[in-house]
C-alpha cells in the first residue's frame, strides 16, 4: 500500500474583532403609537460597522434605577453605514437602553455599544 501526504500551511486566522461606531437612535424620542403630541412612531437604529458581521441587541427600560430587559433581537449586517428598525410598539413610557454587540464570521466579538432613548406618552 502507498500513499501521499500534502502539506499546506493553513491561511491566517481572522483575530481583529469588529467595531461599532456613531450608534444612535433617531428619533431620540418616540411614542408607541401615533397621537397629536408625539408623531414618531418608528425609531431606528443608526451605526456603522467595520466589517460584516451579525448584530445581537437588547432593548431595556429603566425602572426606579434599575434596567429590566424588554425585547432581543438580532439582524445580519453589512460592512458600513446600517440603519436597522426598532420594534416599539406597546413600550411604557419611560426611559430605554440599546446595548448592540457585533459578531463577525470568525466569532470575533466587539466590545458593546450602548446608547439611550425615551418612549414619550400617546
Amino acid at each position: 500500500m502507498r500513499g501521499e501526504v500534502a502539506v499546506i500551511a493553513l491561511p491566517p486566522r481572522d483575530t481583529k474583532r469588529p467595531a461599532i461606531s456613531r450608534l444612535s437612535v433617531r428619533p431620540s424620542r418616540v411614542c408607541p403609537s401615533a397621537s397629536s403630541r408625539c408623531r414618531a412612531t418608528r425609531a431606528y437604529a443608526h451605526l456603522s460597522l467595520s466589517e460584516a458581521a451579525t448584530v445581537v441587541g437588547r432593548i431595556d427600560r429603566g425602572v426606579r434605577g434599575r434596567w429590566k430587559l424588554v425585547r432581543t433581537f438580532d439582524f445580519d449586517a453589512r460592512k458600513g453605514r446600517v440603519r436597522h428598525r426598532l420594534h416599539v410598539r406597546g413600550f411604557e413610557p419611560g426611559p430605554y437602553r440599546l446595548r448592540l454587540v457585533a459578531y463577525d464570521y470568525a466569532n470575533n466579538r466587539s466590545p458593546s455599544k450602548r446608547v439611550r432613548f425615551r418612549v414619550g406618552r400617546p
